[in-house]
């Protein structure tokens, strides 16, 4: 049961590792750096309040963003139990 659990979490580390997945990290950084640098050069604002619009929790926690991160949970489940 341990060893599944474990199995799990490498599969989860390697969907954010991997630059061949969508939720490679990378893009992730990237693409927060973008709106940074947009907000705080286009829009004029201080880096504070971007960052705080980039985090905001009502995105991150919307639920379409929930729906996503449940759907890389469960993915993880169905490919791991394929292998």
């Amino acid at each position: 049961m341990l060893e599944l659990f474990h199995d799990y979490l490498l599969g989860l580390l390697n969907e954010v590792a991997n630059p061949q997945k969508r939720v490679f990290a990378g893009y992730l950084f990237t693409a927060a750096a973008i709106a940074m640098l947009w907000l705080c050069v286009v829009e004029k604002t201080s880096p504070k309040t971007a960052l705080k619009k980039i985090f905001d929790k009502r995105i991150w926690f919307s639920k379409s963003s929930l729906a996503d991160f449940k759907i890389i949970l469960i993915n993880r489940v169905v490919m791991s139990a394929g292998a």
